[in-house]
């Protein structure tokens, strides 16, 4: 693992005497600093956006299950609205356990 570190270093060293190499290297680091970073694209998740976890043919739980987080707790599935198991899980959202408009919804929006 050294040795494949040292070959890098004089690799490196030898590119850098080269002359050229030198002037390629700071053109591309001064052109790279200029130019503006630019924001991720958004992503509109419409009535999809409190759902932790949204099914489509049921849900099964199988043992204790905290859903919690900053991108929703809700947890449905459509067009199958079963809970299997969910007096086991503990969510900072809503617990859909049977076919509901708002889950109906938000599948079509997935």
């Amino acid at each position: 693992m050294f040795r494949a570190h040292t070959s890098v270093t004089h690799r490196t060293s030898r590119l850098i005497k080269s002359g050229s190499g030198v002037i390629t290297l700071v053109a591309v680091a001064l052109l790279a600093s200029s130019i503006p970073a630019q924001a991720e694209p958004t992503v509109d998740l419409g009535l999809t956006e409190p759902f932790a976890v949204l099914a489509g043919s049921g849900i099964s739980n199988t043992g204790p299950t905290t859903v919690s987080g900053t991108a929703g707790g809700d947890l449905g599935s459509s067009p199958t609205g079963t809970f299997v198991n969910d007096v086991q899980v503990t969510t900072t959202g809503t617990k859909y356990t049977a076919l509901d408009a708002i889950v109906t919804a938000a599948k079509v929006d997935l």
